[in-house]
């Protein structure tokens, strides 16, 4: 068809308001054509046309009677205008015709092109059978016109009107093609109108469709006797440029709503419109996120075959149409067939816009067998378009076309061993295919193909950690769902709940509200409305949909905190639970369609995705710490970062000038992330021209190469050469960075790197410093003197371009300084009239090149070389000097501020003398960076059988290693699961060292903490997996737990050997982490180029004279660079010491080099180069005077995310032909035996492949080493035995779990590289002890090595452990090697042992709540044998227990073996027997059953050094021996000897005897008083009730008062808040004042420190400062006045001191004659405290018995005497209420509650009681200080006395016989299973620690050492 390209997409009418807006009209531009006024009728007979012609400007076009009759019959035949004849017959009864064709503008208009009109056709036809196929010419002038054909359309028998039945728009319409303005003022164009009979010997409707789903013909012309065909021809008027009538916009943004019309109606969605001819938009739909589960899922299918099928959300216009039923040109077959019926090609329907679709044309939705009209069967396409996309593949989604059905289709998940999960359709099975097989499931959900697996966030909620979130073959059998090879495969049940049911605030909406929402205001007829406008307290609006306002459809609208958007939420909440329900997740969100996916979405999440990281709350100081790095400030402050971050947040930065506070500048538009405010920000913040700041040594940092580059082009004036006019750049060489040069995805430098020295020292870090290499300093020094002297020229060091390419190049004369060998030059000129003025040109240049930042000395030693060479060599040779000097200075290439010292000179970094006794050694580590894939390296051979299939199958086709692409080599001496492995046939060299004994390969090693499986590698790993750059770090530093931070594996090598030995560390090209050591070692490294080393600065200046010579501009050069003070910058300092380094080794290196002959190394490559330098360097061995080596080489290209075999294998034929070329230099050295060479990368990658044809990121990886020393030819490591996803070092999604770490492979080489003492050996690598023996010794990697792994070759044992904890958790590494630690130290006297943790379980407790088991598993290796028995009676000792406990950094419990036995059975017995009875107690519960258990009970009681799970039956009668706090109270007589970490919920009977402080105050108060202070950082709720004195003040005040004094010698550190009933011994030293006096008669024998608020009834011992605050009742009886803080600043003679301020308490007068007090009451009896008593009670006086008051009393009456008992009681003893109501004996008759409250007693006799003075439950009046009233007793029970079964204490409360449960428990005594409840056949009732069993088969299987019947007898 012509066209195609325009085909997708929907025209708009001219009355389209869409239209209308798109167009933005300009108005009508009015007609330019000469033509006249037409009839609109056809005439026949033109002299141009053979056919019915309309001339001129008409609205329309008609034929009228010319077309009537057929052949012989028709007037004027044949009518077309290209001699079509119609068919042969002249039988006259049968008079098939066209007998009219009318084309009409749509919209009244002229027939002009661009604008839309109709075709009506009148004709008389046969039957209902005939066919009437439209046709269309833009050009009917030419002699064979090209005809597009239309549509087809069934007529009615007879004569008819041709509309297209049943369809919304029955008119045939066509948008006329554009016509160009010419001469004529008009085009003509044609419409052509067939007829096909049904009588036609070929059946027309049968005839070829040319797959385009059209009954049309093979031609456009008349072909069978009966057809007849017409044409009709008009002119058409120019085309209106659719820029002269509209506006157009490149993004029009729709407002508001606009009304459909036309078609517009009837569809679901709009892709691309044509507004008009050749004018489109694409409709960019709102970004809207879908769920892959939903309910009501229908099949959807694809082909007209039925060949694909899939499930659909009906909510979503996923589909196209699918429409059955009879209509009159519908062909009955045999099947149930249906027809597209679309109106635009490319169309998709929602589920509902398809049955109104069908309903339209009188048809219904339905799940058809076939669809369209393809290979002879009926139907049709309302466009025919769309039947030609009808196609199906399973494997590319995008080419499939799906129509809706009626059928339902099940969504299921398939879960992976890693808890991924994959989509999963089961569609019903109602057709088969064409083919007869049933419809295959699209591939990305066919449970059999898919590989589209992806995370959710499994609710882990109730999953303890090292058990699995979710369903799992290994651990739960899927959990009810089908096992599927190593999947489980689960059916899901969707649950959508509503989240709010009534207004909440903005957080809340922001925590739990997940499912975005359109905003409200987009629906129509107000399908929203507002529930409750923005509430400025809560930020929330919400729109409700129909009555009720908080439903699943409700949207809350809260305003962003990142923008002035508002954010739409829908209130729900969809969970997916799988299997039997047990395990969910959240539903995850998509921006696809699973049925339709579009570009569109793709560019929608990847901006949410973008937006999500721009808001992220770390964008803004993540991206400032970025830019100030690059903008000079390498370790920005905090306050530098805080001021960027705040101009990224409001885009908006103010500032205010300091010299003029009225000079506000604003900068920025106000928009988050805006880069005008944070540049602004960074410039002029405070810090960054605070001159102070500058004088801080860590200010500033290292300048980039490319920002010194292009900071000297643009000051000193860069002028490009008029003669060059090349396009290729004017660049060839690089200074360290070049534009677009970056060496790989990963930058020119980490942002990271810390140099050793100072900044290392300091913390800090310096990114540029990572280039600062020998070769780098002289390469880019020389480039910039060259640039000065020279102009940019790739001559003597320059990096102009290199013109080789046909082009003359030369580097001849300079002497003319014309430049014409450059491509440019540096045109500054001093501004200074007198360029003798060195001063004035200097500060020029000092202002230009380091904004003033020079030194006063080193701009003095310039300012004299200037004048120098000034005089000798004239002003513009000084000016290159000064130029070049300016270029060296640390002010250039620094922005910190300097302080030379030029009285001493900086000398190159020492090196130590060579050991001559001691032989060469070198380790060349060869790092593959990127992630090398090594299963590309090596594999199983195909000999291995099985092994080798599972590994080809997990490769997939396009990446295993097939026959034809390896060489095999002998594995059989390797322990490995083949003895057979292949080689990549691309490193066949390799495999030949390998064979002959040089090489070793590592299968599977990589970075571990500590060995792992795929059970606990998440809890026991705390790298960042798969990430380069931390998994490259952790490949250098071979330092997982950070013990020798910032230190590199081959770098701590050089600290241990460079103390005795002279070491040679180099890096090749760039520094590197692996070579760095601790910077108190001063190691040096040297950064060498692979290509050798340039000379510094051999080119003089241009006509120089002595002084501009550049041996003389050197020596300036190194004064520049001199020492530095102490307080100058250190990035200064750094390049100085580099410079000179680079100066000297330039030099050295340089000279040894150059008496190098060339080595038979290819450089070809990187490799080449790096391998080449290598070998000479070893060369140089002797000159250099080294005993040892260590190189450090990098290369990239090793991320092979897509095309892996393409991509790697280059890669591998240079490491191939380079390494092979390396061994034989070496070999030739005699060397080869003293080298080790090592190829790491720093992980390996998935084994599987990812859709592009390359692998991820993984893990575990294959090595290889190999040397003349090497003991090779075998694989060493343990390769995978399967590749079975359920291998236990399977991680998923195809990445490897090490099974051999790091620090095996480095054990063995640093002990032959001289490393072998433990101390040694432990600083290399501080984890090794993490992998016992695990490791590889000498004696495993070289031939003759004598080393060993100390501790190994022994006895080997696993061992276990428990630790209780009461949060769930597991060990950290730390603690896990502070155990081993533990362990070791326990057993050195036994033998030297390894020690390893190689699991732990986490597991509830069955006995008590909220607490938790750690069972670990060791293992315990030695070098002896026979020492089975004493470890395990170590490690089973007391004292063991005791101190591996205390080496955790966590509160736990070990759980000990029984040493003695138990008056009490444990409730777990021991796993092992005892060898005869104990008569002691056990020192611990046991852990695991008795084999054989004892047959009586011990006599004696528990000494356990751990506290009991629950509390004792019976009280102990004297104290328990525990180091560890009980997790219940203690209900003992006798205090406890340890602190509780928490408040006990009921009172203490006893002192703590602790010598430990309190953590928390205790919630109620202690019965006898505390040995020791609380430290708690809150006041006590209650008063110390005891009857003895505290021995120490509380830190913090009670709320209450004690009743008794402190005996501390110490003072209280806060002031108590109410008054003490006693004084204390000691004074308070509290900051504040005493709020109350101390009531106490007995004076305090030391002052308080501060004012009281209340007057003290007794005097203090010792004076005060500060007077009370309040008027004394009585005269201070002390024998020291209250005048010091100090007691013992004592006065020779006795004052008192008083003050004149009433007190605040009773009565406002200061002071009331107590007869008259006495008189006021109406009593006959007051009632007074009785303090003098042991308990608390109030004590009746006479009214006139006063004389008998205690002085106290009388000294401040108005305070302590009360007109009753309960006014007496409820001021002084409130906290003891009803001990003080009924201290007289009176019962109490009324209550003002009548809630229930705890009442505490001895074990077995506490009850919950109800508040009133008589009853069954009554348990006297509620004390009023009462924490905790419930309503009733089963609420107290349950939260008032935890401890208790609620059923007891219930029953026992409420005056009732318990009741149990009838579930079963553990009877230990008897060891057997009884049922909670008290009738004869019953146990009675449980314990609250008892476990219930819902049926005694689970109650026995607890007691699985005993025989069923025992057990239940």
């Amino acid at each position: 068809w012509e066209g195609n390209e325009n085909i997708y997409r929907l025209s708009l009418d001219n009355d389209s308001k869409l239209r209308q807006k798109l167009c933005n009209p300009k108005g009508n531009p009015g007609s330019t054509s000469p033509l006249s006024s037409g009839t609109g009728v056809a005439t026949s007979n033109d002299l141009h046309f053979t056919a019915p012609y309309c001339h001129g400007r008409n609205s329309q076009c008609d034929s009228d009677t010319s077309l009537e009759g057929r052949s012989t019959f028709e007037t004027n035949g044949p009518n077309t205008i290209d001699q079509c004849q119609d068919g042969s017959d002249t039988t006259p009864e049968y008079s098939e015709s066209v007998k009219r064709i009318i084309v009409a503008s749509a919209n009244g208009e002229d027939l002009r092109g661009g604008e839309k009109v109709r075709i009506q056709a009148t004709l008389t036809s046969y039957n209902v059978y005939d066919r009437v196929d439209f046709y269309f010419t833009s050009d009917a002038t030419l002699e064979s016109p090209k005809w597009i054909f239309l549509t087809t359309v069934a007529p009615t028998a007879g004569e008819s009107n041709i509309t297209q039945p049943l369809n919304s728009n029955p008119f045939i319409e066509l948008t006329l093609p554009k016509c160009p303005v010419n001469n004529a003022g008009a085009c003509q164009q044609a419409v052509r109108v067939g007829l096909r009979s049904s009588r036609s010997l070929s059946d027309p409707t049968r005839q070829s469709r040319n797959n385009d789903g059209f009954h049309k013909p093979d031609t456009n012309c008349a072909k069978d006797i009966y057809d007849d065909t017409d044409d009709i021809v008009f002119d058409v008027l120019p085309s209106f440029r659719p820029q002269d009538q509209c506006a157009f916009e490149t993004v029009v943004t729709l407002d508001a709503n606009i009304p459909c019309h036309g078609r517009e109606c009837t569809i679901s969605t709009i892709r691309v419109v044509e507004a008009f001819p050749g004018v489109f938009y694409e409709y960019l739909r709102l970004p809207c996120v879908n769920f892959p589960f939903f309910h009501d899922s229908v099949k959807v299918f694809a082909g007209y075959g039925y060949f694909v099928a899939m499930c659909a959300d009906k909510r979503l216009p996923s589909a196209s149409s699918t429409c059955c039923g009879s209509y009159s040109d519908r062909d009955v077959g045999p099947g149930n067939w249906a027809d597209i019926l679309c109106e635009y090609r490319g169309e998709r329907l929602t589920h509902e816009g398809n049955t109104n679709r069908c309903a339209d044309w009188g048809r219904t939705i339905c799940d058809p067998q076939r669809i369209g009209s393809y290979s002879g069967r009926r139907g049709q396409c309302l466009h025919h378009q769309c039947c030609e996309d009808d196609n199906a593949q399973t494997q590319y989604l995008e080419n499939n076309q799906y129509h809706w059905t009626t059928s339902v289709c099940n969504i299921q998940v398939k879960i992976s061993s890693d808890g991924l999960i994959a989509v999963v359709h089961d569609p019903e099975k109602t057709y088969t295919s064409l083919d007869g097989s049933n419809p295959q499931v699209q591939s990305h959900v066919n449970a059999e193909k898919t590989v589209s697996y992806f995370h959710v966030p499994w609710d882990n909620t109730n999953v303890l950690v090292g058990h699995l979130e979710y369903p799992s073959i290994a651990e739960n059998s899927c959990d009810g769902g089908s096992i599927d090879g190593e999947y489980c495969l689960c059916n899901i049940t969707l649950e959508e709940t509503t989240v709010f049911t009534s207004l909440p605030t903005r957080e809340e909406v922001l925590a739990k509200l997940h499912v975005g929402a359109f905003d409200p205001s987009i629906y129509e007829n107000e399908v929203y409305t507002v529930v409750t406008e923005t509430n400025d307290s809560k930020g929330v609006s919400v729109y409700s949909k129909g009555s009720i306002h908080y439903s699943s459809e409700t949207i809350f609208r809260i305003k962003d905190e990142y923008s002035n958007a508002f954010a739409f939420y829908k209130n729900i909440r969809s969970i997916v639970k799988v299997c039997d329900g047990t395990f969910s997740f959240r539903t995850p969100p998509t921006f696809y369609d699973i049925v339709n996916p579009e570009l569109i979405s793709a560019y929608q999440e990847l901006d949410a995705y973008m937006d999500h990281v721009f808001n992220h709350d770390n964008s803004p100081p993540f991206t400032c710490k970025a830019l100030l790095k690059h903008f000079g400030f390498s370790n920005p402050s905090p306050s530098q970062v805080f001021v960027c971050s705040q101009a990224f947040k409001t885009g908006i930065f103010v500032w205010t000038s300091p010299d003029n506070p009225g000079e506000v500048f604003s900068y920025g538009n106000g928009r988050r992330g805006c880069l005008r405010a944070i540049a602004a920000s960074i410039l002029l913040s405070q810090e960054s021209v605070s001159s102070t700041v500058d004088l801080d040594p860590s200010s500033g940092g290292i300048k980039e190469p490319l920002l010194k580059l292009t900071h000297l082009m643009r000051g000193l004036g860069f002028k490009r050469s008029l003669h060059h006019r090349r396009t290729d750049g004017m660049f060839s060489g690089t200074v360290g960075q070049s534009p677009y040069g970056i060496p790989d995805q990963f930058s020119f430098f980490s942002p990271d790197y810390s140099p050793g020295g100072a900044h290392k020292d300091s913390g800090l870090v310096s990114p540029e410093a990572e280039l600062l290499s020998t070769n780098q300093i002289v390469s880019s020094q020389n480039a910039y003197y060259m640039f000065v002297q020279l102009g940019l020229s790739a001559c003597f060091g320059g990096i102009g371009p290199r013109w080789d390419r046909g082009v003359f190049q030369s580097c001849g004369s300079w002497n003319d300084r014309s430049y014409r060998n450059a491509v440019a030059h540096l045109d500054f000129s001093p501004s200074s009239p007198d360029l003798s003025d060195s001063a004035e040109v200097i500060n020029e240049l000092n202002t230009i090149l380091t904004a003033s930042r020079l030194s006063v000395p080193n701009k003095a030693l310039i300012e004299s070389a200037y004048t120098s060479s000034y005089n000798d060599g004239g002003p513009e040779e000084a000016l290159q000097v000064a130029q070049v000097l300016m270029l060296t200075s640390p002010e250039y290439h620094t922005t910190n501020n300097v302080l030379p010292d030029h009285s001493q000179i900086r000398v190159p970094t020492p090196q130590p003398e060579k050991n001559e006794t001691v032989p060469y050694k070198a380790i060349i580590h060869l790092n593959l960076f990127g992630g090398m894939d090594s299963m590309s390296m090596l594999a199983p051979a195909p000999i291995c059988g099985a092994l080798f299939e599972e590994y080809k199958a997990a490769r997939g086709e396009l990446l295993y290693l097939s026959s034809d692409e390896i060489v095999t080599i002998d594995a059989s001496g390797s322990d490995q699961p083949c003895d057979t492995f292949a080689v990549n046939k691309h490193l066949a060299d390799l495999a030949d060292i390998y064979s002959d004994g040089d090489a070793i390969f590592f299968s599977n090693i990589g970075h571990l903490n500590s060995p792992v499986t795929k059970k606990n590698f998440n809890e026991e790993t705390t790298t960042q997996l798969f990430s380069h750059y931390t998994m490259r770090e952790e490949s250098f530093k071979v330092d997982a737990f950070g013990q020798r931070d910032g230190t590199g594996i081959l770098g701590r090598m050089g600290d241990i050997l460079g103390d005795y030995l002279e070491m040679g560390l180099i890096a090749i090209d760039r520094n590197s982490l692996n070579l760095i050591g601790d910077h108190n070692f001063n190691r040096k490294i040297d950064v060498i180029s692979r290509r050798g080393f340039d000379a510094f600065y051999s080119r003089d200046i241009v006509g120089a004279s002595s002084s501009g010579a550049s041996s003389t501009v050197k020596q300036f050069m190194i004064q520049l660079n001199s020492m530095t003070k102490d307080t100058s910058g250190i990035g200064a300092n750094l390049w100085s010491q580099t410079f000179v380094d680079a100066l000297n080794d330039s030099q050295s290196y340089g000279s040894m080099l150059a008496t190098v002959p060339s080595v038979a190394i290819p450089t070809s490559s990187m490799l080449g180069e790096q391998l080449a330098m290598v070998t000479k360097l070893i060369k140089l061995r002797d000159d250099r005077r080294v005993n040892r080596d260590i190189f450090a080489l990098t290369i990239g290209g090793f991320d092979q995310h897509n095309s892996l075999k393409d991509g790697l294998k280059p890669s591998f034929v240079d490491i191939n032909s380079k390494l092979k070329a390396l061994r034989d230099e070496l070999v030739a050295e005699g060397v080869w035996n003293d080298v080790t060479l090592v190829m790491t990368s720093e992980f390996g990658r998935s084994v599987t492949p990812n859709a592009s044809g390359g692998t991820d990121h993984g893990w575990g990886g294959n090595y290889f080493m190999m040397g003349g020393q090497v003991n090779g030819g075998r694989i060493l490591g343990s390769h995978p035995d399967t590749y079975d996803s359920r291998n236990l070092y399977y991680a998923g999604r195809g990445v490897w779990i090490p099974t051999t770490p790091n620090e095996a492979m480095w054990h063995g080489i640093a002990q032959w590289f001289g490393i072998t003492t433990d101390t040694g050996l432990n600083y290399l690598l501080p984890n090794m002890d993490n992998f016992g023996c695990r490791l590889f010794s000498e004696s495993d990697l070289y031939v003759g090595g004598v080393h060993t792994v100390k501790g190994c070759g022994g006895d080997t044992g696993a061992f276990s452990q428990t630790f209780y904890v009461n949060e769930p958790r597991l060990l950290t590494g730390v603690e896990q090697k502070a155990f081993c630690t533990k362990v070791t130290e326990a057993l050195r006297d036994v033998a030297t042992l390894r020690c390893v943790i190689l699991s732990q379980t986490l597991s509830e407790t069955n006995f008590i709540d909220f607490l938790y088991s750690i069972v670990i598993e060791y293992e315990i290796s030695s070098d002896s044998v026979g020492i089975e028995s004493a470890v395990n009676t170590t490690v089973e000792s007391e004292s063991f227990q005791a101190d591996a406990v205390k080496a955790l950094l966590l509160n736990a419990t070990m759980i000990l073996p029984s040493e003695k036995p138990s008056s009490i059975p444990s409730s777990v017995p021991s796993s092992k027997p005892s060898f005869r009875p104990s008569f002691f107690p056990s020192l611990g519960p046991s852990l695991h059953p008795s084999l054989d258990p004892s047959a009586s009970p011990t006599s004696g009681p528990s000494f356990s050094l751990y506290p009991s799970l629950t509390p004792s039956n019976n009280p102990s009668f004297r104290p328990s021996a525990s180091r560890a706090p009980s997790f219940l109270p203690t209900l003992s007589k006798i205090p406890s000897t340890n602190p509780s970490f928490s408040p006990s919920r009921m009172r203490t009977y006893v002192p703590s005897e602790s010598s430990q402080p309190s953590f928390q105050p205790t919630a109620v108060p202690s019965f006898s008083p505390s040995m020791l202070p609380s430290e708690s950082r809150g006041p006590s709720s209650k008063p110390s009730s005891s009857s003895s004195p505290s021995v120490y003040p509380s830190s913090n005040p009670s709320i209450l008062p004690s009743l008794l004094p402190s005996k501390s010698s110490n003072p209280s550190v806060e002031p108590s808040e109410v008054l003490t009933s006693v004084p204390s011994t000691s004074p308070s030293i509290s900051d504040s004042p005493t709020q109350l006096p101390s009531s106490s008669k007995p004076p305090s024998e030391s002052p308080s420190d501060a004012a009281s608020a209340e007057p003290s009834s007794s005097p203090s011992a010792t004076r005060s400062d500060i007077p009370s605050q309040f008027h004394s009742m009585a005269p201070s009886s002390s024998a020291y006045p209250t005048l010091f803080n100090n007691p013992t600043q004592k006065p020779t003679s006795i004052a008192t001191v008083s003050t004149d301020q009433p007190s605040p308490m009773k009565s406002s007068t200061p002071s009331v004659e107590l007869p008259t007090l006495i008189k006021s009451f109406s009593s006959d009896t007051l009632y007074i405290p009785d303090f003098e008593g042991q308990r608390e009670k109030c004590i009746p006086i006479p009214a006139i018995e006063y004389h008998s008051i205690p002085d106290y009393i009388i000294r401040n009456p108005s305070y302590w005497l009360f007109s009753s008992l309960e006014d007496c009681c409820s001021s002084v003893y409130k906290w003891s209420y009803h001990t003080c109501m009924t201290s007289l004996g009176d019962k109490i008759q009324a209550s003002i509650t009548t809630k229930w409250y705890p009442k505490f007693g001895e074990v077995g006799e506490e009850l919950c009681v109800q508040s009133c003075s008589d009853g069954v439950t009554c348990g006297g009046l509620v004390l009023p200080d009462q924490l905790s009233l419930f309503d009733n007793a089963a609420e107290c029970c349950r939260k008032g006395l935890p401890w208790m079964r609620e059923i007891v204490c219930e029953a026992l409360s409420t005056g009732q016989t318990p009741i149990g449960t009838r579930m079963w428990y553990v009877d230990w005594e008897r060891e057997r299973c009884i049922q909670d409840c008290v009738e004869d056949e019953c146990g009675g009732i449980a314990n609250v620690w008892d476990y219930m069993y819902d049926d005694i088969k689970k109650c026995c299987d607890r007691l699985y050492w005993i025989d069923f019947n025992d057990c239940t007898r």
